[in-house]
């Protein structure tokens, strides 16, 4: 991990940034869920961040952002999560 890459997302955010994160935050509202939000291929959730944040990458931010949640709190935001990884458990139990 880049040291240099976390650092800049923790810092405060800007005012675009708070923007864009309102804006991340009503369609998730609009749409009824985290969930809900991939209706298509190019309205895919990483799609979205991506086209609001341009410097975002899914494959460092993304579980960057997972960490910063929790599992737990993933868990009780969307309950097909909880119910895949329930499923797994239960098979590597």
């Amino acid at each position: 991990m880049n040291p240099a890459r976390l650092t800049a997302m923790r810092s405060p955010p800007t005012l675009p940034e708070c923007r864009t994160a309102s804006r991340l935050h009503h369609v998730v509202t609009s749409a009824g869920g985290p969930e809900l939000v991939n209706d298509g291929v190019d309205t895919a959730p990483s799609k979205r961040i991506s086209a609001a944040l341009p410097r975002y990458s899914k494959t460092i931010d993304g579980p960057l952002c997972i960490q910063e949640l929790g599992l737990a709190k993933l868990r009780a935001t969307c309950p097909h999560l909880d119910a895949w990884l329930t499923e797994l458990e239960r098979r590597v139990g």
